[in-house]
Protein backbone atom coordinates (compact mmCIF):
# COMPACT_ATOMS: atom_id res chain seq x y z
CA UNK A 1 0.00 0.00 0.00
CA UNK A 2 2.94 2.63 0.92
CA UNK A 3 4.29 1.21 -2.49
CA UNK A 4 1.16 2.29 -4.36
CA UNK A 5 1.39 5.73 -2.47
CA UNK A 6 4.70 6.52 -3.60
CA UNK A 7 4.29 5.04 -7.48
CA UNK A 8 1.21 7.76 -7.61
CA UNK A 9 3.35 10.57 -5.64
CA UNK A 10 6.08 9.78 -8.25
CA UNK A 11 3.66 9.83 -11.37
CA UNK A 12 1.07 12.39 -10.75
CA UNK A 13 1.90 14.54 -8.05
CA UNK A 14 5.41 15.74 -7.78
CA UNK A 15 4.73 16.68 -11.67
CA UNK A 16 1.68 18.65 -10.86
CA UNK A 17 4.01 20.56 -8.01
CA UNK A 18 6.24 21.35 -10.07
CA UNK A 19 3.87 22.65 -13.06
CA UNK A 20 2.21 24.59 -10.32
CA UNK A 21 5.51 26.14 -8.84
CA UNK A 22 6.32 26.73 -12.41
CA UNK A 23 3.07 28.92 -12.89
CA UNK A 24 4.07 30.43 -9.12
CA UNK A 25 7.12 31.59 -10.68
CA UNK A 26 5.69 32.88 -14.59
CA UNK A 27 3.22 34.65 -12.31
CA UNK A 28 5.77 36.16 -10.07
CA UNK A 29 7.93 36.95 -13.00
CA UNK A 30 4.88 39.11 -14.74
CA UNK A 31 4.18 40.74 -11.58
CA UNK A 32 7.83 42.12 -11.64
CA UNK A 33 7.36 43.16 -15.10
CA UNK A 34 4.34 44.93 -14.34
CA UNK A 35 5.41 46.43 -11.19
CA UNK A 36 9.12 47.77 -13.12
CA UNK A 37 6.09 49.30 -15.41
CA UNK A 38 4.35 51.00 -12.95
CA UNK A 39 7.05 52.72 -11.37
CA UNK A 40 8.51 54.37 -14.80
CA UNK A 41 5.09 55.32 -15.45
CA UNK A 42 4.49 56.69 -12.36
CA UNK A 43 8.35 58.23 -12.43
CA UNK A 44 6.77 59.71 -16.19
CA UNK A 45 3.40 61.39 -14.43
CA UNK A 46 5.72 62.94 -11.72
CA UNK A 47 7.63 64.76 -14.37
CA UNK A 48 5.35 65.52 -15.93
CA UNK A 49 3.42 66.90 -12.71
CA UNK A 50 6.58 68.92 -11.67
CA UNK A 51 6.88 70.16 -14.92
CA UNK A 52 3.31 71.67 -14.84
CA UNK A 53 4.02 73.06 -11.32
CA UNK A 54 7.33 74.79 -12.42
CA UNK A 55 5.16 76.37 -15.38
CA UNK A 56 2.75 77.71 -12.96
CA UNK A 57 5.21 78.86 -10.55
CA UNK A 58 4.21 76.63 -7.37
CA UNK A 59 6.13 74.43 -5.48
CA UNK A 60 3.33 71.52 -5.52
CA UNK A 61 3.27 70.62 -2.33
CA UNK A 62 -0.41 72.02 -1.55
CA UNK A 63 -1.64 72.73 -4.80
CA UNK A 64 -5.15 73.93 -4.16
CA UNK A 65 -3.81 76.75 -1.80
CA UNK A 66 -0.95 77.47 -3.84
CA UNK A 67 -3.17 77.50 -6.75
CA UNK A 68 -5.44 79.72 -4.81
CA UNK A 69 -2.29 82.40 -3.75
CA UNK A 70 -1.67 83.06 -7.22
CA UNK A 71 -5.09 84.47 -7.44
CA UNK A 72 -3.63 87.70 -5.96
CA UNK A 73 -1.22 87.92 -8.89
CA UNK A 74 -4.57 88.70 -10.98
CA UNK A 75 -4.11 92.93 -10.52
CA UNK A 76 -1.04 92.92 -11.91
CA UNK A 77 -1.70 90.61 -14.84
CA UNK A 78 -4.36 92.59 -15.61
CA UNK A 79 -2.80 95.81 -15.84
CA UNK A 80 -0.32 94.59 -17.77
CA UNK A 81 -2.62 93.12 -20.47
CA UNK A 82 -4.40 97.02 -20.56
CA UNK A 83 -0.89 98.42 -20.78
CA UNK A 84 -0.12 96.26 -23.70
CA UNK A 85 -3.35 96.90 -25.45
CA UNK A 86 -2.43 100.27 -26.02
CA UNK A 87 -0.74 99.32 -28.77
CA UNK A 88 -3.22 97.04 -30.43
CA UNK A 89 -5.59 100.43 -31.14
CA UNK A 90 -4.25 101.02 -34.47
CA UNK A 91 -5.20 97.73 -35.54
CA UNK A 92 -8.68 97.59 -34.03
CA UNK A 93 -9.03 101.00 -36.25
CA UNK A 94 -7.36 99.00 -39.04
CA UNK A 95 -9.22 95.94 -38.62
CA UNK A 96 -12.75 98.24 -38.73
CA UNK A 97 -11.83 100.11 -41.61
CA UNK A 98 -11.38 97.13 -43.30
CA UNK A 99 -14.51 95.52 -42.76
CA UNK A 100 -16.60 98.88 -43.35
CA UNK A 101 -15.11 98.84 -46.68
CA UNK A 102 -15.03 95.16 -47.81
CA UNK A 103 -18.56 93.89 -46.26
CA UNK A 104 -20.19 97.82 -47.01
CA UNK A 105 -21.14 98.36 -43.65
CA UNK A 106 -21.57 101.94 -42.43
CA UNK A 107 -21.35 100.92 -38.59
CA UNK A 108 -18.86 99.08 -36.90
CA UNK A 109 -19.35 99.34 -33.55
CA UNK A 110 -20.59 95.89 -32.95
CA UNK A 111 -17.44 94.83 -34.12
CA UNK A 112 -14.82 93.56 -30.87
CA UNK A 113 -17.10 95.07 -28.20
CA UNK A 114 -15.40 94.42 -25.12
CA UNK A 115 -11.49 94.95 -26.60
CA UNK A 116 -12.85 98.19 -28.06
CA UNK A 117 -14.55 98.97 -24.57
CA UNK A 118 -11.36 97.89 -22.30
CA UNK A 119 -8.93 99.88 -24.32
CA UNK A 120 -11.68 103.16 -23.87
CA UNK A 121 -11.92 102.15 -20.25
CA UNK A 122 -9.11 99.95 -19.15
CA UNK A 123 -9.22 97.94 -16.24
CA UNK A 124 -13.19 97.20 -15.32
CA UNK A 125 -15.67 95.11 -13.99
CA UNK A 126 -17.83 92.50 -16.21
CA UNK A 127 -20.44 94.32 -14.66
CA UNK A 128 -19.43 97.48 -15.62
CA UNK A 129 -19.20 96.30 -19.22
CA UNK A 130 -22.60 95.25 -19.27
CA UNK A 131 -24.65 97.90 -18.09
CA UNK A 132 -22.02 100.73 -18.28
CA UNK A 133 -22.52 101.56 -14.59
CA UNK A 134 -19.14 102.15 -12.81
CA UNK A 135 -19.32 100.13 -9.84
CA UNK A 136 -19.39 102.19 -6.47
CA UNK A 137 -17.84 99.45 -4.45
CA UNK A 138 -16.43 95.94 -5.48
CA UNK A 139 -16.13 93.08 -2.90
CA UNK A 140 -12.89 91.60 -2.93
CA UNK A 141 -13.80 88.34 -1.10
CA UNK A 142 -11.22 86.33 0.26
CA UNK A 143 -7.48 86.46 -0.44
CA UNK A 144 -4.55 84.05 0.36
CA UNK A 145 -1.74 85.22 2.79
CA UNK A 146 1.25 82.98 1.11
CA UNK A 147 3.43 83.48 4.29
CA UNK A 148 0.65 82.42 6.41
CA UNK A 149 -0.92 80.19 4.30
CA UNK A 150 -4.56 81.34 5.53
CA UNK A 151 -7.48 82.67 3.77
CA UNK A 152 -8.82 85.74 5.55
CA UNK A 153 -12.09 87.57 4.41
CA UNK A 154 -11.44 91.67 2.91
CA UNK A 155 -12.61 94.58 3.64
CA UNK A 156 -15.00 96.12 0.66
CA UNK A 157 -12.25 97.94 -1.43
CA UNK A 158 -12.45 100.15 -4.27
CA UNK A 159 -10.08 98.34 -7.15
CA UNK A 160 -11.83 97.01 -10.02
CA UNK A 161 -10.83 93.87 -11.68
CA UNK A 162 -10.98 93.30 -15.61
CA UNK A 163 -13.12 90.17 -14.62
CA UNK A 164 -14.70 88.78 -12.00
Amino acid sequence: DAAQQLIRNVQYEIPALKRQISKCQQLCQDCMKKSSEVEASSELIMDKFRYACAELGIAGIDVKCELMGLVDELPSVYLKIIQALSHVQPAISYYKSFVEYTCDRKSTNELLPMLCYICDHGNMTLRQWKTGEVPQVITCIYSFHKHTRVWTLLELCRIDYLVH
